[in-house]
């Protein structure tokens, strides 16, 4: 559509917290539904963050139609290694939101082709074509402090839904007087047993 190459550059994968995929807005260009990033607490958006390079985020804003159809807003996307980074991302302006537009088959392989070049996994996605829930992307929680079992708030996860297994992961406890903080150590010195 015009625009030079190289204006995105991937860094490294992340995740865009309290947000699903959704496909919510009618796009004649596309042939039916549009992605979009529908604030949901709780879900997370698996996705690639990029360095923008110059003129990139004109281009950007003219690819997604903004202001009109989409917007930019700012926000943290996390790793896995618990480090948030500020990064802008695009959304359906609110105003523009459908419940759910049903995406072409050839824009979903456009997206899933994106998704596979960068070996993301893409059952959000799948579910998100079909107006289906999004599977969780939890698999586990590591727990430390009050939450360890046999201490005072064992039981938020003392059910038969939960197992529980003892580990441990590469941080810091900090003293904050009731209840202790946990930041990940960079440094990769210390580790926190829960």
């Amino acid at each position: 559509q015009g625009f030079r190459e190289g204006l995105l550059r991937p860094r490294f994968a992340a995740f865009l917290p309290d947000r699903a995929l959704g496909f919510t807005r009618a796009s004649t260009a596309r042939g039916g539904g549009s992605l979009d990033v529908v604030p949901r607490r709780g879900q997370l958006v698996h996705g690639m963050v990029c360095t923008v390079e110059e003129g990139g985020w004109e281009a950007l804003a003219r690819k997604e139609g903004a202001p009109a159809a989409y917007r930019s807003f700012d926000t943290d996307a996390l790793t896995p290694d618990g480090l948030a980074h500020r990064v802008r991302a695009f959304e359906v302006v609110p105003a523009r939101r459908a419940r759910f537009v049903a995406p072409s088959a050839q824009y979903l392989d456009v997206v899933r082709s994106g998704y596979r070049a960068y070996s993301l996994a893409s059952d959000a996605l799948d579910a998100a074509a079909c107006d289906g829930a999004a599977p969780p992307h939890l698999a586990a929680v590591f727990t430390y402090g009050t939450l360890l079992r046999g201490e005072s708030r064992a039981a938020a996860f003392d059910d038969a839904r939960h197992a529980a297994v003892a580990g441990r992961v590469n941080g810091r406890l900090f003293d904050l007087g009731e209840y202790p903080g946990m930041l990940p150590d960079p440094a990769r010195a210390g580790w926190v047993v829960g």
